[in-house]
């Protein structure tokens, strides 16, 4: 079963930062903090499978390793597999 395809957005350089949303909110939770967070690290971040402009997954896949699975292709699409060096996020719950 293939991943579905994941909104993912980036700004700044540096170390990247692997910022992970709650479900409600999506990659539009972190906008109060990216500018800042930016100026020291490349910031990573992106709306989990069928949260905001990312594609639904099959249903039977909305399940927590899923999701972390989805953070590890968000990180390695957008840093070009550059080493994690900082991750930031907050609980999947609803």
């Amino acid at each position: 079963m293939t991943a579905p395809s994941l909104a993912w957005t980036e700004e700044g350089s540096g170390e990247p930062l692997l910022l992970v949303a709650g479900k409600a909110p999506g990659m539009a939770g972190w906008d109060p903090v990216v500018a800042n967070l930016a100026r020291s690290f490349r910031v990573i971040w992106f709306d989990h499978r069928g949260i905001g402009a990312s594609a639904e997954g099959a249903p039977e896949r909305y399940i927590t390793r899923a999701f972390a699975a989805d953070a590890v292709a968000g990180h390695d699409a957008a840093a070009n597999c550059s080493p994690l060096r900082a991750f930031d996020g907050w609980s999947l719950s609803s």
